[in-house]
């Protein structure tokens, strides 16, 4: 970061124009609703696992053949091989554990339903009042704008009646004062008004744009 903020540089500006899709994929792309909505689907998958335990499991136990290549091996007790028996397993009688489980999975699902309801309303909020901030400011960086201009108006026409001897020194610099004050003003405006475009991004996963457009050359705010 030092090397990119050694040179002086002007203030970044949003871009004229971007393309929006729909809002509901834009915020959707939010890092905070994508990990709600996978931990609504864990919660989810954990119901189906608890639910599936109701049902009786069939399971093999041991090896499935007989000892020896002929079948009169098979009668040579030393030879037999232990022979798999099906085992069923059920949570018919395990008095209400398996029930439990379920309705502490399905507490689970709806709190995390709760939550990724709340992050959306969030979401939401946040995407509306960083573009409201963003409106205002572009309001204000125009209206600083115009007196910015207005000032610098003011400030060559005194410069020239000071030349002419029409006005003193202390005028002269009156104007040049508020010259310079009208410019901070205005950089401070477009500052707000790209922090505020940051915040539009953030909120609406827009992500970051290559080759931000500056202000123009003849702008009292560069330099």
């Amino acid at each position: 970061m030092d090397d990119l903020l050694a040179a002086p540089a002007p203030i970044p500006l949003p871009p004229a124009s971007i393309a929006v899709s729909d809002p509901a994929e834009l915020i959707a792309r939010r890092p905070d609703i994508r990990a709600a909505e996978r931990r609504l689907a864990a919660a989810n998958a954990r119901v189906g696992v608890a639910e599936a335990a109701r049902f009786p499991r069939l399971s093999f136990m041991g090896i499935l053949g007989l000892g020896g290549t002929d079948p009169e091996d098979v009668f040579d007790v030393a030879n037999l091989s232990t022979i798999a028996l099906p085992r069923l397993q059920w949570s018919l009688l395990d008095f209400g554990r398996t029930a439990a489980a379920i309705d502490q999975a399905q507490a689970a699902r709806g709190e995390a339903d709760a939550r990724y309801r709340d992050v959306v309303l969030r979401a939401l909020q946040d995407a509306e009042q960083s573009l409201q901030r963003f409106g205002q400011h572009r309001i204000n960086v125009a209206a600083l704008t115009q007196i910015s201009r207005q000032a610098d108006t003011a400030a060559e026409l005194n410069q020239q009646r000071f030349t002419a001897g029409a006005i003193g020194r202390s005028d002269l610099n009156l104007a040049l004062r508020q010259r310079a004050q009208a410019r901070a003003n205005l950089s401070r405006a477009v500052a707000a008004m790209t922090t505020s475009w940051v915040a539009i991004q953030r909120s609406l996963g827009l992500g970051w744009r290559a080759g931000a457009t500056t202000l123009p050359e003849d702008s009292p705010d560069r330099g």
